[in-house]
C-alpha cells in the first residue's frame, strides 16, 4: 500500500432522476420491486477526504446527521470491516442536493465517499466486494459506482446499461415541501389498495414491470 499522507481527494456526488418508473406491491421485507430507467444529472454534493494523524479515526464536517445514522460515515465504517483495518481520514461535505427531494443525494454521497476511501488509500477491494459493500447501505448506491444510464430491477439493485440513449433536457423543479421516500411509497400503497404483495423477502421478480418500463 502506498503512503496516502499527500493524497487529497475531491469528487462530486451527483443527484439522480428517475426517467421512468414503475412500482410492484410492497413485499414483507419493506421493499418495493421496481423498473426504472435510471440517470445522474449536473446537480451533485462535493465531497473531499484529507489524511488525519494516526488514530484520528475517521471525521466528518458539513453534515448535522448524527455519525450513527449518517451514510457516509455508515459506509466508511461499513469499507473499514470489509477491509479489516481502521482508517484516519477528515472528510469534509458540501452539501447541494436538496434533501427528502427523491434525488437520492445519500446514497450518492455514500458511494462517493467509497470511492474515495479506495482511491486514497490505495485499497485493493474488488468491484463485486466493493458493490456489495454498497448495496448494504441502500438499494441505491450500487448505481452510483455505475457509469451511465442504467436499467434498474429488482429492488433498484440489478443494473443493466442503457445503451444508445438519446440526448434529451429535464427541467428540475424541487417543491418547498419535503418529501420522504419512505411516506411516498406508503401512500402509493394506499392509494393502490395493495399493502402488501406476500411475497417473500428474497424474491426479486418483476413480472410485467420490465415490459412497461422497456
Amino acid at each position: 500500500m502506498h503512503d496516502s499522507s499527500s493524497k487529497i481527494a475531491e469528487a462530486p456526488a451527483p443527484a439522480k432522476i428517475n426517467l421512468c418508473l414503475h412500482v410492484g406491491a410492497r413485499r414483507f421485507d419493506g421493499y418495493h420491486p421496481v423498473c426504472s430507467v435510471m440517470e445522474k444529472i449536473r446537480l451533485f454534493d462535493t465531497l473531499r477526504t484529507t489524511p488525519a494523524a494516526e488514530g484520528a479515526g475517521i471525521r466528518l464536517t458539513g453534515s448535522d446527521i448524527p455519525p450513527g445514522e449518517n451514510i457516509i460515515m455508515r459506509a466508511a465504517r461499513a469499507l473499514e470491516r470489509e477491509i479489516g483495518r481502521n482508517l484516519d481520514v477528515d472528510i469534509e461535505l458540501k452539501k447541494e442536493i436538496p434533501v427528502a427531494a427523491g434525488l437520492a443525494g445519500g446514497s450518492s454521497d455514500a458511494a462517493a465517499i467509497l470511492k474515495l476511501l479506495v482511491f486514497m488509500f490505495d485499497l485493493e477491494v474488488p468491484q463485486e466486494r466493493l458493490r456489495a459493500v454498497a448495496l448494504e447501505l441502500g438499494a441505491d448506491v450500487p448505481f452510483f459506482l455505475a457509469t451511465g444510464p442504467q436499467l434498474a430491477q429488482g429492488v433498484g439493485d440489478r443494473l443493466e446499461p442503457v445503451e444508445d440513449f438519446p440526448d434529451y433536457a429535464i427541467v428540475l423543479v424541487k417543491p418547498l415541501v419535503a418529501l420522504s421516500t419512505a411516506k411516498v411509497y406508503e401512500r402509493y400503497d394506499e392509494m393502490a389498495g395493495r399493502p402488501n404483495s406476500g411475497r417473500p423477502a428474497g424474491d426479486q421478480e418483476t413480472t410485467g414491470l420490465e415490459q412497461r418500463c422497456r
